[in-house]
């Protein structure tokens, strides 16, 4: 499937006409009166951005998916995936559409607080689930989170200068990567030569800091971005460093909140949710308390709780 434009004058008298071919053939077209700035495509709608700072919706057949909308001037950045769309216009606000449902997932924001003469948008990538994410040519990765109404560090340089667990020089196809590790290439290779630190002298805990707040902010961006298989993968890396610690209280911490309430209270309101990115979490917490109970440092804790959760699962069998 791709868009061929045939640019005119762009007005009424002389329109801008868009074809949209699947296998050679033209299954629709379409006259505008202004000059198409981009067209983005997926499986189920075309997004064609117009000069005058409007943006078209079709389905595949052709059809009006939803409403023209207007940005506040041009757009200078579109992004499409499934059922979702990003725009950035030439202003700095920042819209997110869900096409389906023809509705915005958040009113427009600017993303301007977050620019300056140094730093500005190197790529932006449009998760199947709507969350988005842009990275800054500093080395930040950031994203507009709806339920925060503020803008999010998802990454930033500083854990690829002191964890022991940043993944940016990893070798091999992208495609055999997760999301936050493909990220993490990426702001790798957005920071060159002028990211390595190697050489500056660190306190002594800087490390095992900064690793542990790498991870903690992993478990966070794994959620947001809807990678399962990458949150697990973090939070067991984020245990065994706990254990290798010997930070207890953070470990029961995370114990207590993949464990939930282990005994029914009546009258007492429950907000706990038994699931994370639709991995059981108490599944989760065997796992993270194997790797307590083999450590030197926190053995009795996982193993209490092993016990533990082991007569709370057969409570619930009964």
């Amino acid at each position: 499937m791709w868009a061929e434009i045939n640019e005119f004058a762009g007005t009424v008298e002389k329109p801008t006409e868009i074809n949209y071919y699947r296998k050679s053939e033209t299954c629709w077209l379409d006259y505008l009166p202004s000059a198409v700035l981009q067209v983005v495509a997926t499986i189920t709608f075309v997004a064609v951005a117009l000069e005058d700072g409007a943006i078209n919706f079709y389905t595949n057949t052709g059809r009006r998916a939803m409403a023209t909308v207007i940005l506040d001037s041009p757009c200078s950045h579109l992004e499409a995936s499934k059922h979702f769309l990003l725009a950035i216009s030439a202003t700095g606000m920042v819209y997110s559409w869900n096409i389906r449902n023809a509705s915005a997932l958040f009113p427009p924001v600017s993303i301007l607080p977050l620019l300056s003469a140094n730093t500005s948008i190197d790529s932006i990538q449009l998760r199947s689930n709507g969350s988005h994410l842009i990275l800054l040519s500093s080395g930040t990765a950031v994203s507009y989170e709806p339920s925060l109404m503020s803008w999010t560090r998802v990454s930033e340089p500083r854990w690829a200068d002191g964890s022991d667990s940043w993944t940016g020089r990893q070798r091999g196809p992208s495609s055999a990567r997760g999301v936050l590790a493909n990220m993490e290439v990426s702001l790798t290779e957005i920071r060159g030569q002028d990211g390595d630190t190697s050489a500056i002298r660190r306190p002594q805990w800087w490390n095992s800091a900064l690793t542990l707040g790498h991870l903690e902010s992993r478990l966070g961006a794994a959620q947001l971005l809807d990678s399962p298989a990458e949150y697990k993968q973090a939070l067991l890396l984020y245990a065994k460093r706990l254990a290798d610690e010997g930070f207890r209280s953070k470990a029961e911490e995370l114990i207590k909140e993949l464990s939930g309430p282990m005994y029914y209270r009546p009258g007492r309101e429950e907000k706990w949710q038994p699931t994370v990115l639709n991995m059981n979490k108490r599944d989760l917490l065997k796992d993270v308390l194997g790797i307590f109970a083999r450590s030197k440092t926190l053995a009795k804790l996982g193993q209490d709780y092993q016990e533990i959760l082991k007569k709370a699962n057969e409570k619930d069998d009964v």
